[in-house]
Formats: structure tokens, C-alpha cells, sequence
């Protein structure tokens, strides 16, 4: 195997100092973690990478230089030297890792860099697109719009084209034009996809024919929005925007807003953050000092008198604030920082893995 002759050439020759890159034991407590992702969270140690399991077990060496979570069942990971490539979830390279830079998987595709040109590589570690690109983006979903909706939205990406993006799609065509200042992938919405782009200083939002739900007028926009309303601002005044029916609610009471998730979005008030609904009014009170997104567990990250803790939907703290620092629920666990060390608990707060990592790197 490719993985076992990599690491027998990594720190030097005596077996203690190879040991803490070799699967199988307990990941390195000097090592600093990151979020899990399909099963698997990075950790590093000294200037290699690798992976832990849900049990806190090394089950991919510590070997690479840099190393990405997983997605869609692939990690991108750069080998010795400098090139990147990608691994499955036994650690095995799929495809040559040849490639100068590289985005993650998204429905099916991965942007790839070889010198100036972007393309695309599918699943199997093959050439999709072949780089051409002065630049490209991840791909957003297909959406089927019924027949009595016109005609299907393909795969597109986002890809730039001189000074100009436009969407290419799974083939490399170009099917929206470059005439963009700058583009966003396209998410789902309630029966289309809907990407943000920029022209000159404004942003808005397109459907997947490259055709404006709502015109350039934002001096911000969210980039990846959720449930289809999307977080704007215009000058001073933050609000709304519903990409189904392009309708905008904006107010000078709002500080920030964040990304809608479960119905919600965070949104600061007075120096203070509660959660907004999607008819851009206050859901849940701005009384934290901190919060984030909920997650697919029903549950955010909030912060009071200086601790960390989790609230439902209600606002009410099921994990009580009691952490120095914390981060989001994430594959059905999360980060928290007790002390100087970094562990994972479950919903009910309970520790997955105890805190015995070191702090994320600055």
C-alpha cells in the first residue's frame, strides 16, 4: 500500500519517532483537531496531517502536508512536496495528486489548479473539465422543474473567463455567459437554483438560466444562503430577501445577519445576537453575546457571561454555558475547548471523545 511505504519514510529512524504517524492508535494529544466530517476529523501534529475516527483512533497516518475534511466520501490532501490531491476513506489516493491547488467535492466534481487553469475531476479521480479556467467554483445542484416549469436546471459552476464569470457546466460548456464581476455557486431553492453574482458594486441573484430573481442593488449579499431567504444588506440597513418571489424586507434595527439554517438565521441587535425567522423578524431574543447557525441537530452555539453553550429553537440552553470556547454541531458532534484542550461531546453534552487535543492553530 501507497499510504504504508509513505510513512515508513517519514520521521527518521527510530520507531518512537514514527510511531505517532501510524493508524491504529490513539490520535497524537499534542495534535490539533477540526470539525467531523462523513466520519472522519483531521489532526495534526508538528507539520503533518492525517485523520481520526469517531472513536478518537488514527485511522489515516499522519502523512500529508495539509489536509481538508472529508466530503462526498473524498478529502483533498496535499502529499510530500507540494501537490494536492485526493484520498477515500481508507486513505488511498484516488486519482495522481499532481494538482497545484484544489477545491472539495460538490455533487460529484472537484475543481483542480495544474499551473494558471482550473478544471474539474469527478469521483473516479479522472479529468471532468480540463483546466481552462482563470478561475472555478464549486458545482451547485441540478433541479428538475416539472414539465410545466420549462426546461431542467443542469449542473453548473461557477467558472471566470478573463475578468469575467459565467457557469459552465459538467462538460466544461459554458451555458450562462461571463458577464459577472464575481459568482457564487448555485444552491436550491423551493423549485430552482439560485446563485449569488456582483456586477460592478451591486450584488443579486440569478436563477439557473442566468436570468436576475432579484437585481444588483446589495452592497452584500450571502454568498451560500439557506432555505431560500438570503441575508442582504443595502448602506446601513440589513434584512431579507425571499428568492422565490424576490421580495426584500430590510430594517436599520439590524446589526449583522447570518445564514438562514432550520428556519433561522443569527442576527445582532444593540451589540447583542438572537436568531431571526424567515419574515426577517426576531425569533428568538438578542440576550448572547455569541452565537452561530443551528445545526441539523436543533441545536446553535451560543455564548453568555464569557462561557460557551448549546440552545434548541426555544433559546433555551439544553447544554449549559460552560465552555472557554466551542464550535458548531457537526456530524453529530461537537468541538469544545475546557481548559487548554479540545474534546467533542454529543447533543446531550455528554463527551463523545475527552478533552485531551491541543488548541486549533491561530
Amino acid at each position: 500500500m501507497l499510504l504504508v511505504a509513505l510513512v515508513g519514510g517519514i520521521g527518521g529512524s527510530g520507531g518512537a519517532a514514527r510511531a505517532q504517524f501510524v493508524a491504529g492508535g490513539s490520535a497524537p494529544t499534542a495534535g490539533a483537531v477540526g470539525d467531523f466530517s462523513g466520519g472522519f476529523a483531521v489532526v495534526s501534529a508538528g507539520a503533518k496531517s492525517g485523520y481520526m475516527d469517531r472513536a478518537g483512533q488514527l485511522a489515516i497516518p499522519l502523512i500529508f502536508d495539509a489536509a481538508r475534511p472529508f466530503r462526498e466520501g473524498f478529502a483533498a490532501a496535499r502529499f510530500l512536496g507540494s501537490k494536492w490531491g485526493f484520498i477515500d476513506a481508507q486513505g488511498m489516493p484516488v486519482g495522481s495528486p499532481e494538482y497545484d491547488a484544489v477545491g472539495d467535492f460538490r455533487e460529484g466534481f472537484a475543481a483542480v489548479r495544474v499551473g494558471d487553469d482550473w478544471g474539474y475531476l469527478d469521483h473516479t479521480g479522472a479529468v471532468a473539465v480540463e483546466p481552462q479556467f482563470a478561475a472555478a467554483r464549486a458545482f451547485g445542484p441540478a433541479v428538475s422543474r416539472g414539465a410545466a416549469s420549462g426546461a431542467d436546471v443542469p449542473l453548473l459552476a461557477p467558472v471566470r473567463v478573463g475578468d469575467l464569470w459565467g457557469y459552465a457546466d459538467t462538460k466544461g460548456a459554458l451555458v450562462v455567459a461571463p458577464q459577472f464581476d464575481d459568482a457564487h455557486p448555485f444552491v436550491a431553492t423551493a423549485a430552482d437554483a439560485t446563485a449569488a453574482v456582483r456586477m460592478g458594486e451591486a450584488w443579486g441573484y440569478i436563477d439557473g438560466r442566468g436570468v436576475f430573481v432579484v437585481t444588483p442593488q446589495f452592497d452584500y449579499a450571502d454568498p451560500a444562503p439557506g432555505e431560500g431567504i438570503a441575508a442582504v444588506r443595502s448602506g446601513e440597513n440589513w434584512g431579507v430577501v425571499d428568492l422565490t418571489t424576490g421580495v426584500v424586507r430590510l430594517s436599520a434595527r439590524y446589526e449583522a445577519i447570518g445564514t438562514f439554517a432550520g428556519g433561522l438565521a443569527p442576527v445582532q441587535l444593540d451589540g447583542l445576537w438572537g436568531w431571526l425567522d424567515r419574515m426577517g423578524e426576531i425569533a428568538i431574543p438578542a440576550t448572547f453575546e455569541d452565537v452561530d447557525g443551528f445545526s441539523p441537530d436543533g441545536l446553535a452555539l451560543a455564548r453568555r457571561d464569557g462561557k460557551y453553550g448549546y440552545v434548541n429553537r426555544s433559546g433555551a440552553f439544553v447544554v449549559a454555558p460552560q465552555y472557554d470556547d466551542a464550535w458548531a454541531f457537526a456530524d453529530g458532534v461537537a468541538r469544545v475547548q475546557v481548559g487548554g484542550m479540545v474534546g467533542y461531546i454529543g447533543p446531550n453534552g455528554a463527551f463523545a471523545i475527552a478533552p485531551r487535543f491541543a488548541l486549533p492553530r491561530a
